[in-house]
């Protein structure tokens, strides 16, 4: 930094300061701008990408009825979003079926029409193809195009921010330079005008005052040693002097009496032998003086070299610090705007996932509340027209029509469990100390009543008293009772043990029998709507029980799991907190 070399020592500090600060607040930012922009970019794209999903598996029923003013009126619900510019669902041929807004071609992907999958970013847009699925078949395509005009004007007002916390963070570093060199400069000005009031008056009384405990203080006191010590000499040369012009003197009047008195001349001239000894003597003594004050003069100048290493050092030092300080800083901040960020990422999502929630409990309650009465009124008719029919009914016609009012029966029994699981998210939970025993006890009997025909054996264990919604409880006790009745009766002997223990701290309630079982690598599926691993022909059902079960326990805050072997047992876990 040769450009430094014809500025005072503050300015170089000063300028040393900044430029270490500028360089750490600005590289700071840019790093943390550079990541903030990338997570908005992404953020952006995973949140189109769960809506279009979302999106999708609502089309899902339109594409498989051929409804498309349905799969319309769904699309439609999109304009809530602004960013979403256009979207279109297409059948499993890749043919258009339903679509919302307008675009240009040249807006659309160019692979949208092929058989691939996408979400990336293409000619200043978003563009997202997902598959619509339902139960592991593909049925169509959903395609959105998203703008990013919202994203760009978020990333400009981050920067604006970013640039105006920038400026203030160096004026803040400008002011705390201009304090900070103050502490090293201020002793070393101070030492250098002493040292210039000395070379010009060469008056070796002036002393260093207000002395650091710091390396320039050990200098000060130092200095200050070597200025008493030239004193000293000054004030014995100048002692020398004066006695050699004594004797100078002497001598002068010495010669003047030698004509007078020859014994005033011995004497002068003994005088003027001790004189000349003396001044001898002086000389030797000026000369050392000199020598020594020489002595003291490099000594000076050492000292000014140790002290601009010592500055040099003590400089270095100071930047190390300034260094380490900004770097604490910068993490320092980037941990509360990390935590920042991810406070507000976690409250979206969950706002966003309270919405869908809601928005599925309200289309599955329409859906199942709508389908009822037409289910119901294909049964009604059905038996009276078996009855209207009469005895001229063909066994073949007994059949088909039987085949009728079992299909519809079990659609209105899938009904009545949809409407029942949608309504398991609704209301507060009125939790009571609740005697689980009684009312698996109640449960076990009803069961053995309506299943006369197998031979159940009921094993009860005491059962603790829990703090629970009494009749969400019953509940889950009646659909995990049910099902070990129902998959162990191919057994000779279905024997059903209900209990509980304690594991991993907490109270775990558990009901085992010795039934069918299944293969745990599908135990994932066990909890999901419509998901079963038993065909209609093995075990009766409709899937919803267990996801009603798993609904119920996670509203208490507690989880419930399982493990089984195939046609050995199965165990089903629960727990309430």
């Amino acid at each position: 930094m040769k450009f430094l070399n014809n500025y005072s020592i503050q300015k170089k500090l000063i300028v040393i300061i900044l430029m270490v600060a500028s360089i750490t607040i600005i590289g700071g930012f840019t790093i943390s701008s550079i990541l903030n922009i990338s997570d908005l970019f992404k953020e952006l794209k995973n949140k189109s990408i769960l809506q279009a999903s979302m999106v999708g598996d609502y089309c899902a029923p339109t594409l498989i009825f051929d409804d498309k003013r349905s799969a319309n009126e769904i699309l439609s619900k999109l304009e809530n979003n602004p960013e979403i510019l256009y979207s279109l669902v297409l059948n499993d041929s890749g043919m258009k079926f339903a679509e919302y807004g307008s675009a240009e071609d040249n807006y659309l992907h160019p692979n949208l029409y092929d058989s691939i999958n996408f979400a990336e970013y293409h000619n200043s847009y978003l563009h997202i193809r997902q598959p619509i699925i339902y139960q592991d078949i593909t049925y169509g395509t959903i395609y959105v195009l998203v703008s990013v005009d919202l994203l760009v004007q978020k990333i400009k007002d981050h920067l604006l921010t970013m640039l105006i916390i920038l400026i203030i963070s160096l004026v803040l570093a400008y002011l705390l330079a201009i304090n900070l060199q103050k502490s090293i400069s201020d002793p070393i000005l101070k030492i250098t005008s002493i040292a210039e009031n000395i070379s010009v008056k060469e008056d070796y009384s002036i002393r260093i005052k207000d002395i650091s405990n710091d390396e320039i203080g050990v200098l000060s006191t130092r200095f200050n040693e070597m200025l008493h010590k030239i004193e000293e000499r000054q004030n014995e040369r100048d002692k020398a002097e004066n006695a050699l012009r004594y004797s100078e003197k002497q001598l002068k009047e010495s010669i003047e009496h030698e004509k007078n008195n020859s014994y005033e001349l011995m004497l002068t001239n003994k005088k003027l032998e001790e004189a000349q000894y003396e001044s001898q003597k002086m000389l030797h003594d000026l000369k050392l003086e000199i020598k020594k004050r020489i002595k003291a003069e490099k000594r000076l100048s050492d000292h000014k070299l140790k002290l601009e290493e010592t500055v040099s050092e003590r400089t270095k030092s100071l930047e190390s610090e300034t260094k380490k300080l900004k770097v604490a800083q910068n993490v320092m901040l980037d941990l509360i705007n990390e935590k920042e960020e991810s406070r507000l990422h976690i409250e979206q999502a969950n706002k966003s996932l309270l919405e869908v929630n809601k928005e599925l409990e309200a289309f599955s309650y329409s859906v199942s509340h709508d389908l009822r009465a037409p289910v119901r009124a294909i049964e009604g008719f059905t038996i009276k027209l078996l009855k209207e029919i009469g005895k001229s009914t063909t066994d073949e016609e007994k059949r088909l029509v039987s085949i009728i009012t079992a299909n519809t029966s079990k659609m209105g029994k899938l009904i009545d469990d949809l409407l029942e699981f949608s309504r398991m998210n609704r209301g507060e939970l009125n939790k009571l100390n609740v005697d689980m025993k009684t009312i698996v006890t109640e449960i076990c009997n009803n069961i053995k009543e309506e299943n006369q025909d197998y031979n159940l054996e009921f094993v009860i264990d005491e059962l603790p008293v829990a703090n629970c919604d009494s009749r969400l409880i019953k509940q889950v006790w009646i659909n995990l009772i049910s099902n070990s009745a129902k998959f162990s009766k191919n057994k000779s002997l279905q024997k059903i043990h209900i209990g509980s223990d304690n594991i991993e701290g907490k109270t775990t309630f558990f009901v085992k029998d010795n039934g069918a079982g299944f293969n745990m690598e599908y135990s994932n599926k066990l909890f999901q709507v419509f998901q079963r691993l038993h065909t209609d022909a093995e075990f009766e059902g409709t899937g919803i029980g267990l996801a009603i079960v798993d609904r119920v326990i996670k509203r208490h805050g507690g989880r419930i799991w399982c493990s089984s072997k195939e046609n050995i047992e199965t165990i089903f876990y629960f727990t309430l907190t």
